[in-house]
């Protein structure tokens, strides 16, 4: 019974799914070593190496653009977020959307006792930033915080009665924000500066 099993994927599939539709203007970038179980469109999904962000380099340099562009297993294991966040910034749209997902640094402590357990799979990198200091990072990057939440507080399957439980956990306690996952939706700030005449 492993945390990194189909339900806990399908569940995040399900979330993403309420912030875009994956329409052709989205990227959703994975880590090449993830489990994450990609949408069948993969045109608009595009795996990522550690610290090797060549394909969104790729874009930048044939000048794409998305209005919509998702992180998933990726953002917590950038040596640097701040550069990671700029090339980001470069290929969105004025209006896009930028969506983090990443691991809710109050469940560290317990993953890493689910790994000693086998309970999960070892994840030799993991970032302990706080999430208020993410935001901070953004917002130097040029990307404006909208919203933030956690899901998935019970992750296993238990033949569907885990997911009850799982949506029960979330409806009473989701002003806590304890869930496992973290979603953070950022829009990029266009500043244009404009000349007055007198």
């Amino acid at each position: 019974m492993l945390i990194s099993s189909k339900t806990f994927y399908k569940n995040h599939s399900y979330e993403i799914a309420r912030y875009n539709d994956y329409s052709s203007g989205s990227l959703h970038l994975i880590n090449t070593d993830s489990n994450y179980l990609a949408n069948n469109n993969k045109e608009n999904v595009a795996r990522v190496k550690f610290n090797d962000f060549t394909v969104v380099e790729n874009y930048i340099e044939n000048n794409k653009k998305f209005a919509f562009v998702v992180i998933t297993d990726l953002f917590e294991l950038s040596e640097d977020i701040y550069d990671f966040l700029l090339k980001i910034g470069q290929i969105l749209e004025d209006d896009g959307k930028l969506l983090i997902t990443s691991i809710n640094p109050k469940w560290n402590n317990i993953l890493k006792l689910f790994e000693v357990f086998k309970f999960k799979k070892s994840t030799k990198r993991r970032s302990y930033i706080n999430p208020k200091k993410i935001n901070n990072i953004a917002r130097s990057a040029g990307l404006e915080l909208i919203s933030t939440n956690t899901r998935q507080i019970f992750p296993f399957h238990i033949y569907g009665l885990g997911t009850f439980i799982n949506r029960i956990l979330e409806l009473l306690f989701f002003y806590l924000n304890i869930g496992i996952k973290t979603y953070s939706l950022f829009r990029f700030i266009n500043i244009k500066q404009k000349k007055y005449s007198k």
